[in-house]
């Protein structure tokens, strides 16, 4: 049985759990509140991990699940282990539901104590588009526009550009400002590459640069607003499996892959990322990070 035939039930029950939370969603659950590590949660991102942790539970095969608001494993025999953002971009949600995304992030790894390459399967669902982003290990891709409205619409393989420094035409950045605020020499280095963005969601700005949107997203574990905020892999472990289907590559800002490198969840590990078209742009802006 192929990945794809496996867990596209599965990706996508989940994410159908949060489109109908969202439906009954109140001014009140949008509602910024601090959390004890002086970061920020909302009643909307609790109550979806109640509502993943049901939906695993029910499955047939035993799936572990980590959320960004429960960073402990619900079963410690698991075949498959769940990392989930809620919502990726809740301060877009908190600050009312307009342009900007959010959405949950979904990925599934085959082993307890995964690298990033353990990631089989992913999806990222917009939930102000109803957009749907999923790819599968070794098979692709894809994006199904207004999914939520339409669940038999059609679907498109994602495939990233060819952009390299040489290029005439600039490229198009996203740059992380809320997690680089305190380096803001880089941030600022960032800005001159070429076209510049940020729509304060690492995990949508790694679909863009999946589907060709953008040439190459940069994050890292320097937020200044809060203290306790760190760049772990609540959503950049799906956004791996997403950006590797569609042709480009992950790197930490040493230029090397991400692929064979342990998640660490459970622990709190910090990630500097490269979120990249190709190889090869990868490597150069990876380059200009180290100077």
């Amino acid at each position: 049985m192929s990945e794809q035939t496996r867990f596209r039930p599965v990706v996508r029950g989940a994410l159908r759990r949060a489109r109908s939370a969202f439906g009954e969603l109140s001014n009140e659950d949008r509602t910024a509140v601090p959390t004890e590590d002086s970061d920020f949660t909302t009643d909307f991102d609790r109550s979806l991990t109640e509502r993943f942790e049901q939906f695993f539970a029910e499955r047939d095969e035993r799936y572990s699940v980590l959320t960004e608001e429960q960073a402990t494993t619900t079963a410690s025999d698991a075949d498959y282990l769940v990392i989930v953002d809620e919502i990726d971009g809740t301060a877009n949600l908190a600050n009312g539901i307009g342009e900007l995304p959010f959405g949950p992030v979904i990925a599934i790894c085959d082993d307890i104590d995964p690298t990033f390459g353990d990631v089989v399967a992913m999806g990222y669902l917009v939930l102000p588009t109803g957009d749907l982003y999923e790819a599968y290990r070794d098979e692709g891709a894809f994006l199904t526009r207004r999914w939520a409205e339409e669940p038999d619409g059609r679907r498109t393989r994602l495939q990233t550009t060819a952009v390299t420094m040489s290029d005439q035409t600039p490229p198009g950045v996203l740059v992380d400002q809320y997690m680089l605020a305190e380096r803001s020499d880089l941030a600022s280095a960032l800005w001159g590459l070429g076209y510049p963005g940020d729509f304060r969601s690492l995990g949508h700005h790694s679909a863009l640069v999946a589907r060709g949107a953008y040439d190459v997203a940069v994050s890292g574990d320097y937020c200044l607003l809060h203290e306790g905020k760190r760049s772990t892999a609540e959503e950049l472990a799906g956004a791996f499996r997403l950006v590797a289907e569609a042709g480009g590559t992950v790197t930490d800002w040493n230029g090397r892959s991400l692929r064979s490198r342990r998640i660490g969840f459970t622990e709190g590990k910090p990630h500097d990322v490269v979120v990249a078209a190709n190889r090869e742009f990868a490597t150069e802006v990876a380059e200009l990070l180290s100077d």
